[in-house]
């Protein structure tokens, strides 16, 4: 059996926690800075989703051996949360511009939220070809995994 690793990274543990929760099989480690689940897709191929918490005062992630070693990442923010955003906004680029990884940008919406696009209006991200936007319900299977075909979407293309 072959194993794909994807990474997950968010700002907030509890949306990271339930957006893995929700895409998972089985979560088999849950702390609030760091999760790792699996996801079996078929009998030949398993994937192993690590969700990262990314904090103000932390330092920058191990991205050389980080980076090198996955499929793909997915970023979750809060769409409401302006400070989810920009915690986020390096690791996107980092993920895109010094890896060329195949990255994801979810943003969480709560039901009843409407998207606003003034969110994006001063220093919104720019994303590469090896990246996607969506918007998505953290504690919806079937959205955490529209969130995941997106990002094996990109994957397949870039292997055309």
């Amino acid at each position: 059996m072959r194993i794909g690793e994807i990474v997950v990274i968010g700002a907030n543990a509890n949306e990271k926690q339930r957006f893995l929760a929700a895409l998972s099989d089985e979560l088999a480690l849950t702390t609030p800075d760091f999760s790792f689940g699996r996801l079996t897709i078929n009998n030949q191929l398993l994937l192993h989703l690590y969700g990262i918490t990314l904090h103000p005062e932390a330092g920058p992630l191990a991205w050389d051996l980080l980076g090198a070693k996955i499929l793909g990442g997915i970023v979750l923010f809060s769409w409401q949360d302006l400070a989810s955003f920009e915690l986020v906004k390096p690791v996107i680029d980092q993920l895109t511009t010094h890896f060329r990884t195949a990255v994801v940008v979810a943003a969480h919406l709560d039901k009843e939220s409407m998207p606003d696009s003034e969110l994006f209006r001063n220093g919104g991200i720019t994303l590469t070809p090896d990246g996607r936007f969506t918007f998505c319900d953290v504690d919806d299977s079937e959205s955490a995994r529209r969130v995941l075909l997106s990002l094996i979407d990109l994957l397949i293309e870039r292997s055309d």
